[in-house]
């Protein structure tokens, strides 16, 4: 979502400078052919080293944005075809149009050619530049500086700082989120219905039912935009903060003397907290779903089929507190397999910065059985952890059949009748605000 000119590129939150042309490094030797340049279109400069990807000296920088304009290029990707001059060596997400960017079209060179051919170093294109990790980390830093300077540094929050980092994108995906749950709502709730009562009548008009077949049907394919144009703003979103944490992580990695004992906290940070934090922003905005899709849904059952319908949606308030349990356990678990994964990364250190005396002393077999024994109980917390797991996800789905099952034998057995209309419609909206749920579960 770039848009390159002379006056320089603007983001969300703010801009990008123009650079100055980077410096070229030019190898003494001109034998050595490891070492590189290659011309960038519009000026400037790469070096390549042997076989990997070009990279650019100078960065672009950060310059905080005001008012709509630091919206423009962002909302430029609401253009639905866009036929700009896309750059050869630039990953063409930011000059896609919107039924590109929501269908992931813009990717479909890349994935064809690696079916075909396979890629090598030199296909994979750069990033974007309002992907980049330094970009990205300077707009986090600056508003990091910026609650420090007016909390002070015990009372200021670095999850403040993410959150308005993260903040209108988040708020413009829960709200294309929830339109597109409230047509899924819409379609089962009348369309639906209102075409199986059309089919269960015999004298119906038929224009009606042909209304309400083409209201159905868009309103399915404008819940599926909606839906799509959710993922591709959580995607992007999320590899957003991802870049800025890890970059601000390993900018103070490098000022330290010596890591000491942290080294294994480290690589988990770098490793395991780095996509907990990318899967935070990609399914914490669709939380909003469930909670919405359950209220509307049960005040039309309630209206629909009469107080013993609810019966049934006494299923799902016994699940939500075992799902809570499960997520519990699981967090409980997860703590465990860091702090022994961080025993394991230690103790390897240790061995391999000493490997000397180990070897002197034939300590081997001692050091590897310790290894075991640490590798072993980290092998035991990872199983439990995925049991927990297994059964989160395997509740989702049986839990809508066993409502649906109940609200049908309460509402039948209090002496009422059911119709084919209903019977769809009450599966399918007993349905949906578990797959809501199940989501991000």
């Amino acid at each position: 979502m770039a848009d390159s000119s002379k006056e320089g590129i603007f983001v969300e939150g703010g801009g990008v400078q123009t650079c100055p042309p980077p410096r070229l490094y030019t190898p003494k030797d001109p034998a050595n052919d490891s070492v590189r340049s290659i011309p960038k279109e519009g000026g400037g400069s790469m070096v390549r080293h042997g076989p990997y990807r070009a990279y650019v000296y100078a960065p672009p920088q950060y310059t905080p944005g005001r008012g709509i304009r630091k919206y423009k290029t962002a909302l430029k990707n609401l253009i639905p075809v866009r036929k700009e001059a896309r750059q050869k060596d630039v990953i063409s997400v930011d000059s896609a149009g919107f039924l590109s960017f929501i269908s992931f079209s813009w990717m479909s060179k890349y994935i064809y050619k690696a079916y075909r051919v396979g890629l090598t170093a030199e296909d994979i294109p750069e990033v974007s530049p309002l992907d980049s990790c330094d970009l990205n980390a300077q707009r986090l830093e600056l508003l990091w500086q910026e609650e420090v300077s007016h909390k002070g540094p015990k009372r200021a929050s670095f999850g403040s700082a993410v959150w308005r980092f993260i903040r209108t994108r988040v708020i413009v995906s829960s709200i294309v989120f929830l339109l597109s749950l409230a047509l899924g709502f819409v379609s089962s709730t009348i369309f639906m219905r209102k075409l199986l009562e059309y089919a269960e009548d015999e004298n119906g008009d038929v224009m009606m039912g042909v209304t309400w077949a083409l209201c159905l049907t868009l309103a399915e394919f404008l819940r599926v935009i909606l839906f799509s144009w959710n993922w591709a703003l959580n995607y992007r979103t999320a590899i957003r903060l991802r870049s800025a944490c890890l970059a601000m992580l390993y900018r103070k990695v490098v000022r330290l003397n010596s890591l000491g004992a942290k080294s294994g906290g480290l690589i988990n940070l770098f490793s395991s907290d780095g996509q907990r934090v990318f899967d935070m922003v990609l399914f914490g905005p669709m939380i909003v779903g469930g909670p919405v899709v359950t209220v509307l849904g049960v005040f039309y059952i309630l209206w629909l089929l009469g107080p013993w319908a609810l019966l049934g949606m006494t299923t799902f308030l016994l699940f939500y507190p075992a799902q809570y349990g499960l997520s519990r356990l699981m967090g409980y678990l997860r703590g465990k397999t860091v702090t022994v994964s961080d025993q394991r990364v230690r103790l390897i250190t240790e061995i391999l910065s000493s490997i000397k005396f180990v070897k002197m002393y034939a300590w081997e077999k001692c050091f590897a059985k310790a290894i075991l024994q640490v590798r072993k109980k980290e092998h035991d917390y990872l199983q439990k952890t995925a049991y927990c797991q297994s059964l989160s996800i395997s509740m989702a789905p049986t839990v809508p059949v066993i409502s649906a099952i109940i609200t049908f034998l309460a509402h039948v057995g209090a002496g009422n009748s059911l119709t084919a209309a209903q019977k769809i419609f009450l599966y399918g909206i007993v349905l949906q605000p578990v797959l809501s749920r199940t989501i991000f579960s």
